[in-house]
Order: C-alpha cells, then structure tokens, then sequence
C-alpha cells in the first residue's frame, strides 16, 4: 500500500492510559500469550484507499479443518479485517454494508452482529482490542471528500461510547495494535513522507517513533505474544513482499520468508503461543492466488490451511476460548 502526504496536530487522549494498560489475566487476541485457538479470516479487498470487493468473515481450525463462515452480508457488500477479543469471545471487524466501513462486533459462533458507532463522513479499518478487552484502537478515516482523504488513529470503549482521536494528522495511519502489556502501539503510517513505514506510539498519545525505514514499505505489524518482536510485511502489496520479524525497538530485522517474484506474502499475525504466524501466501506455481497458511517462527514449515484464491486474505490467530 502506498500512501499519501500529511501534517495535522498530534491530538493526545491521555486518558486511555488507565483504559488501555489495564492487562487481565485472561489469554488474549493473537497478540497476547495463551493457547492457539481457532483463526479468524476474512477474503476480499478491504484496505483504506482501496476497492472494496464482496467479502465474508470465517474462521478455521489451524490445520484447515472445521471451516464456519461467520456473516452472510449481501454479495455486493464486505465484512472484512476480524480481531478477536481477549477472551476469545468475541471478534471485531469491518463492514460497509450500512454504508461507509463501521466498526461491528460479534460472538465468536457470528451471533449478536452489532455496529458499534454511527461516525458520518467516517470510515473505520483493522479494529483491535485493549488487553482487558475494554477498548478498541482502529484507522478512522475521512470520507468527506468521498475517498479516504487521511486516518487517524482513534479509539472506541467496546460499547460504542466515547470515540476519540489518539493521532491525527493528514496521513494514512492503519493497522493499529496494542502492545500485550498495553503500553504501547505499533502501526504503520504515511507519516512523513510518501511510503508507508511501521512505528510506535504511548498509549497517551506521547511518544511517537519511527521503526523502520521508508525505504522498506513496512506495512500491517503485529506484536509477538511477550512483546518483544513485531513481524510485518515489506513493499506491500507488490508481487515481491515479505514477511520480516524485528525486535520491539526496530533492531534485528530478519526474514521470515524468503519468496521471490511473482509469488509474495504477508499480512501476518502471530499465533497466541508464538510459535508461528499465520499469513497470505503465493503457493508454488500460484500465480495471482494465494492461500493463507501457517509458518513456523523460524520460517520453516509453510503450511496452506485455504485452497488458492485471487482474493485478500485477512486473519487474525485467536486464542481458546
């Protein structure tokens, strides 16, 4: 994804401090630590400055087995982009099918589909949620121009109330994710230039840093379940990306795969035990289709669990419920 140019006033919301870091002790989405459940997944196109095409929510055993589609919206509309809640409960996700994208929340068997806000002139991408399950962080971007002229970061509480801004700016910031402790989080942005690039921010709005260089294209990061690596993906979404795995303070980027083109992959999210990542890949001999597949953290054992689609993959590993 490539992005756009910017500069607005940081808008700080200090108090999600106490809202964000309050960690329960339950196991948590995929980027907190506990035992591998089942993978939440989303086919179709459904990125910020995109074309939306028809898409549904499903979720997966992690061995490709026991496959429930979720939502049934209508064929010309998109559920996309799934988040599991901390308790593996519920998923979050996005759906243009009042209108603009809008933040909605289900159980985990697709029961209870609710839209969280009506936020007009708003798009709402990649929802994730505060370790205690209380909060959810997302890209709120503005539609009054009828594309999504730039996102912020914003939150929401989990009912719905209290919207507001942590990161503004005229800039495409997307793919936010809290840290499993909740101090911080990692996102990838625009900001400062014309290629998108992963960075972290306080859970106060203090401290923004820049990880990785622009050069790379950083895009769609996820944190380890210790907090301790971020992996994500480069030059996305040319038929060369890569998922790479880095150190929370963007030292030690390494490969995690290694395709070459044409086929490419990425849109990863670790599983809750850290062993591996689930992601978007160019099988062999793929062409323009993909699967989505597990990997081992150290790159070996790529494993398909759909069959091959020309579609977007979006997943998110959740933990058992």
């Amino acid at each position: 994804m490539r992005g756009t140019t910017l500069a607005r006033p940081l808008v700080v919301a200090a108090v999600l401090v106490g809202t964000l870091t309050a960690v329960g002790p339950s196991p948590a989405e995929a980027t907190f630590p506990g035992n591998n459940g089942r993978i939440a997944f989303s086919l179709g196109e459904a990125l910020p400055g995109g074309f939306p095409s028809p898409s549904q929510v499903y979720t997966v055993r992690p061995d490709g087995t026991g496959r429930r589609q979720l939502t049934h919206v209508p064929a010309d509309k998109t559920a996309s982009s799934p988040a599991w809640s901390p308790d593996g409960r519920r998923i979050a996700y996005q759906s243009n099918v009042d209108g603009d994208f809008q933040l909605w929340v289900m159980n985990a068997d697709g029961s209870a589909q609710t839209r969280l806000l009506d936020d007009p002139g708003f798009a709402h991408y990649q929802p994730s949620w505060s370790p205690d399950g209380g909060t959810l962080v997302f890209s709120r971007c503005d539609r009054s121009l009828g594309f999504d002229a730039y996102c912020d970061l914003a939150t929401v509480d989990a009912d719905g109330s209290w919207l507001r801004t942590l990161l503004g700016g005229n800039w495409i910031h997307t793919r936010p994710r809290v840290s499993p402790d909740g101090t911080k989080i990692v996102f990838n942005s625009t900001m400062g230039g014309l290629l998108s690039a992963i960075w972290v921010i306080n859970v106060d709005g203090s401290g923004v840093t820049r990880l990785t260089d622009p050069a790379v294209e950083g895009f769609w990061p996820d944190w380890s379940p210790d907090g301790r690596h971020i992996v994500f993906t480069d030059f996305c979404c040319l038929p060369l990306s890569n998922v790479l795995v880095m150190n929370a303070d963007g030292s030690g980027i390494r490969f995690l795969t290694h395709l070459t083109a044409p086929r490419q992959s990425g849109f990863a999210s670790y599983s809750p035990d850290g062993r591996k990542v689930v992601l978007l890949a160019t099988p062999p001999g793929g062409g323009e289709s993909n699967v989505l597949a597990t990997i081992n953290i150290d790159g070996s054992g790529l494993r398909p669990i759909t069959g091959a689609r020309p579609e977007l993959a979006l997943s998110d590993w959740g933990p058992s419920a």
